[in-house]
């Protein structure tokens, strides 16, 4: 009815039980006509899509590479119950694969690209659900880390790129 609530826990005006961020991209895909199953699976299997293209591109050995990918797969969609309406897929996907992004950029000597991606994919799986709040911590260890690793005038590209994430998604989400 164009309104997010949770009437179940007599929430009828809105919904404060999770962030409504993962529901409302459910309802966006709902609206564009999708079932329920599968616009509940769009989500999870996007991130995953992104975590592959992520770790191709990455500079990580091989064996790396694999681990992250097999240990991926196998964390989220062998060994756990796949609720595709909860949001705690795609908090998890979302989380791994903005490490991933930002360990890739490092060993990419800091490129900006991956970062931005990174603390895009950190902060959405800090809106997505509450337990995942502190992913976007990692946006703030890298930057320090930066700091220390880069001279001083890569510094303001570097933490630009990491300031897009909470830029495009975190001020949005707190308005």
């Amino acid at each position: 009815y164009g309104r997010i609530t949770y009437p179940v826990h007599a929430q009828f005006d809105d919904m404060v039980i999770h962030p409504p961020t993962h529901y409302l991209v459910i309802g966006a895909l709902l609206r564009m006509g999708l079932t329920l199953t599968h616009a509940a699976a769009v989500e999870p299997v996007i991130l995953l899509w992104i975590t592959c293209v992520l770790l191709v591109l990455s500079r990580f050995p091989a064996s790396i590479k694999f681990g992250l990918l097999f240990g991926t797969f196998l964390g989220t969609l062998v060994w756990n119950e796949i609720l595709t309406v909860r949001p705690d897929l795609s908090l998890a996907l979302a989380w791994i694969a903005g490490l991933i992004a930002l360990e890739s950029a490092r060993l990419s000597d800091w490129s900006p690209w991956k970062l931005a991606i990174g603390s895009l994919l950190l902060v959405y799986a800090s809106a997505v659900h509450y337990p995942g709040v502190l992913a976007q911590t990692g946006i703030a260890i890298y930057a320090v880390w930066a700091c220390f690793a880069l001279p001083w005038r890569r510094l303001p590209a570097i933490l630009g790129a990491l300031l897009v994430g909470p830029c495009l998604i975190g001020i949005p989400y707190v308005m």
